[in-house]
């Protein structure tokens, strides 16, 4: 048996294609749907076609920066439209399953000395919760955030050209995650401790690097007033209650689908077991405190904390958290959980008398129950689309590419997707915005029928004597508001904006305050 599970470098890339088709066997409307998701479509994808990859690559978003993504959908952006969706989500899940088998490798013998139980580890960090990530370029930052933390742990490699690799790797992690920057001052604590110039250089390298990206974080921050909204001290705390105690610790430790069910039924049981956990916890890691792993173990929960403190940066979604019976949001808790799995597994295994025979079926055990529980009930953002498919628009996307290479006009195409935000705008000279003053039959294409009245691909209405007002068959009277990224913006008699174009009509989207509904105007067959 040991002879088996012990450490081979042809072992560990098997270990990597079973883990990734264990991650796709989880979600497997990710890669069957031939879908983007989220920003994966409208940021990473579509900014790799607007963009020369000279400015895409080193393009912040949401105030820092995406190294890892942007290289990537750079490389895919050479591919045919078609099979991009397919490239995202593949390499997104192959990039999870190599972080996730990273703890089998030899030099995290230091936390836990048995490559079987390691083994077995990864087998049960592929099946953790909190998987609404996972398979997105998009999420790669909390994995990232997670393997930074456990090379932090290990030594700098005596072998130059490794040296080098461990460089490389160490800065793409700082410039494609913010959760980095926690690790400031173990990298201060690292530097210090090191007791040769080569050690010495590295560590001053990886802090500059961090410095850098966390100051141009809080300057781009600055700007972006809905990321540090105003909170009150009672929502922050009643937040971190319900993020830390029945989001982390909670799913983490008794499942999504049973915490939920207890947070939405029986709250004051799930706080009862909540504290009992906690306690539970508190005295293992005690119990280790003469071990040789007790300091892995307590820099992997320092940290796991300090990302979920982090998580509050994000304090548009603190009053959500408060008020939520459970937290919405648990893709917070990706690199978290998977610190505290490394954490706990690691205490029990030192601490405990058992054989390593019968931990592997008390955890064969314990895994196969998470898969029962906890597989069938994660959610991903993945969804099978309702009404527009990204495929049905390859064409229009290849045209409008062509057109590209001869136009010297600004152009915008925008490419509806069930959720609008998510929709992709690419654009050709800069993108084409029409203020509200504008000629609206132009972009409508419309034609006279007769006095006032006109026909066009948004249907038919009648032109009102006031400049940009119209009277829409079936939506009445609208007021046009402009065009931007493809899309004409109206605004009806309630103050809703509508917003369409000739890719989504005849659908409307109207945006109400945060509501977003989706309006058909055309009794006509999907």
């Amino acid at each position: 048996m040991s002879h088996f599970i012990e450490f081979r470098v042809w072992k560990f890339c098997l270990l990597i294609v079973g883990v990734a088709i264990l991650l796709a066997l989880r979600i497997p409307v990710l890669w069957q749907s031939g879908e983007f998701v989220a920003e994966d479509s409208w940021v990473f994808f579509t900014d790799a076609w607007n963009y020369p990859a000279s400015e895409s690559i080193l393009k912040p978003y949401a105030g820092y920066f995406h190294l890892l993504p942007r290289i990537l959908a750079e490389g895919f952006s050479v591919f045919p439209v078609l099979y991009q969706p397919y490239l995202y989500a593949g390499f997104a899940l192959f990039i999870n399953a190599i972080i996730l088998s990273l703890i089998y490798l030899p030099p995290f013998r230091k936390l836990i000395d048995s490559d079987g139980l390691r083994l077995l580890l990864v087998v049960v960090l592929a099946f953790s919760p909190h998987i609404e990530n996972m398979g997105l370029l998009l999420g790669l930052h909390w994995y990232l955030a997670y393997a930074f933390v456990l090379t932090l742990m290990l030594d700098v490699p005596q072998i130059r050209n490794r040296q080098v690799l461990w460089w490389g790797w160490c800065s793409l992690c700082v410039w494609s995650s913010p959760s980095t920057y926690l690790l400031l001052p173990w990298i201060v604590f690292k530097w210090f401790r090191a007791n040769n110039l080569w050690h010495r250089l590295f560590w001053v390298w990886v802090g500059l690097n961090i410095l850098v990206v966390a100051a141009m974080g809080v300057i781009m921050r600055i700007g972006l007033p809905s990321r540090t909204a105003d909170f009150t001290w009672i929502e922050l705390v009643t937040a971190a209650e319900r993020l830390i105690m029945r989001g982390w610790l909670g799913s983490g430790m008794l499942g999504y689908k049973s915490s939920v069910f207890l947070a939405n039924n029986y709250p004051v049981i799930l706080t009862i077991i909540l504290i009992m956990l906690l306690v539970a916890l508190s005295i293992l890691f005690w119990n280790i405190r003469r071990q040789k792993v007790t300091p892995c173990v307590v820099y992997l929960i320092i940290f796991a904390f300090g990302m979920l403190l982090m998580s509050f940066a994000r304090t548009l979604y603190i009053s959500d958290w408060a008020s939520d019976s459970f937290p919405k949001h648990i893709r917070y808790l990706t690199a978290p959980t998977l610190l505290l799995y490394v954490a706990v597994f690691s205490a029990v295994v030192s601490s405990s008398k058992l054989g390593k025979q019968t931990w592997l079926v008390l955890a064969g055990i314990i895994l196969a129950l998470n898969i029962i529980v906890s597989t069938s009930a994660d959610s991903h953002w993945a969804r099978k689309p309702e009404h527009f498919k990204f495929r049905d628009y390859i064409t229009t996307i290849q045209n409008f590419e062509d057109s590209k290479r001869a136009s010297s006009q600004p152009a915008s195409l925008y490419i509806p997707a069930d959720i609008p935000y998510w929709g992709a705008v690419l654009k050709i000279n800069g993108g084409l915005f029409v203020p509200p003053e504008a000629n609206l039959l132009e972009y409508l294409d419309a034609k006279e029928i007769a006095e006032n009245q006109y026909q066009s691909w948004m249907g038919d209405f009648e032109l009102l004597g006031i400049h940009g007002h119209i009277d829409h068959k079936v939506l009445g009277p609208l007021t046009f508001q402009g065009v931007e990224g493809g899309r004409i913006f109206f605004r009806d008699e309630s103050d809703a904006s509508l917003l369409t174009s000739p890719l989504l009509y005849p659908h409307f989207w109207k945006i109400q305050g945060t509501d977003w509904q989706i309006v058909r105007v055309s009794s006509d067959p999907e």
